[in-house]
């Protein structure tokens, strides 16, 4: 019996690895994410820097509201003259925690610039988000929905990103997973800062 097993482990040696590296993928959350990561690497998931306004129902979207740690509320109207970075995310989400290294740098790379971002917890769960941003050792600023929004910049996938120009118009709208920390796309908002 033993040579038998033996003689199929040795066949299929191949799958076998093959199987145990995509279950240890698809179970283990570090795993996944660092297999994300390393796609980033390669190249993939560079977000398109093709400028394009969508015209959307602007009284919607200026009288969206967001609340900080610190129950500020910041409404989108009020960012007008700013481009603004929007970012819908979770702690349990894989996506989302793969592509936040490469906001934090788009964010480092922006200082100065006429930018703010709103990472948005869409559990609005500021503390475990906050505790999230500390552990990794991110600067970005959390915030959570402070009331309902336009389905132009949120449908309930996540990650979203979203950015809207200095008018407010979107300029970039984003359903999954991105490398934000991509040379061109740091230049596309920069741009769009400095129009």
């Amino acid at each position: 019996m033993m040579p038998k097993i033996k003689k199929l482990v040795k066949e299929n040696i191949g799958f076998l690895l093959i199987l145990s590296v995509s279950l240890l993928i698809l179970l283990n959350y570090d795993a996944r994410t660092l297999f994300i990561n390393q796609l980033f690497r390669l190249g993939l998931f560079s977000p398109s820097t093709t400028e394009r306004s969508i015209k959307t129902g602007d009284t919607a979207i200026s009288e969206t509201l967001f609340k900080d740690e610190k129950s500020n509320i910041v409404k989108l109207a009020d960012l007008k003259g700013k481009v603004v970075f929007i970012n819908f995310w979770a702690t349990w989400c894989p996506p989302c925690i793969a592509e936040m290294p490469s906001i934090q740098k788009l964010f480092n790379e922006t200082q100065g610039e006429n930018i703010t971002f709103l990472m948005v917890d869409i559990d609005g769960d500021h503390s475990k988000a906050k505790d999230f941003m500390l552990k990794k050792n991110y600067t970005l600023p959390v915030y959570s929905l402070a009331s309902s929004i336009s389905k132009d910049i949120y449908k309930g996938s996540t990650p979203t990103t979203v950015i809207l120009d200095k008018s407010g118009q979107i300029i970039h709208h984003h359903v999954g997973l991105s490398n934000y920390g991509d040379k061109n796309f740091i230049d596309f908002i920069t741009g769009a800062a400095r129009n």
